[in-house]
């Protein structure tokens, strides 16, 4: 489950309900947004903006931070999929970055628990099992 718990209002219940279905000794993959990152200060930045010129501002530099960044791998995304990205980095309306260790006590309250963390650009990667 990659890029979608940290949007849902009820992220410890969405969390718990992977974690059931998830086959006892099985491992669940979690991709959630990284607090501390350049994405989290921009939205933190964008949010606590009411100026909308400044708003304006922010979200050029995001538009132009994903186009460098994704230049620099090698992709070639459209107008359509760049406005995307930048409304999901900006104005999707539940969003945390959130520490592994919060992650940890909600999967751990579920009897399962963490086994590894990485980080791939924005986003820890969270493998979770689940006791057999």
């Amino acid at each position: 489950c990659i890029g979608v718990v940290h949007h849902i209002p009820e992220m410890g219940k969405a969390i718990s309900e992977l974690i059931r279905v998830t086959k006892p000794g099985g491992r669940l993959i979690l991709g959630v947004y990284a607090p501390g990152t350049t994405q989290a200060k921009l939205r933190v930045l964008h949010d606590g903006l009411n100026f909308t010129p400044w708003r304006k501002l922010i979200r050029g530099v995001s538009r132009l931070a994903i186009w460098i960044k994704n230049r620099r791998n090698g992709l070639k995304f459209s107008d359509e999929i760049c406005t995307k990205r930048v409304d999901d980095l900006l104005i999707t309306p539940v969003v945390r970055y959130a520490p592994v260790s919060l992650y940890d006590k909600i999967v751990e309250d579920n009897q399962g628990k963490i086994v590894s963390v990485d980080r791939i650009s924005q986003m820890n990667i969270l493998e979770i099992s689940t006791q057999v």
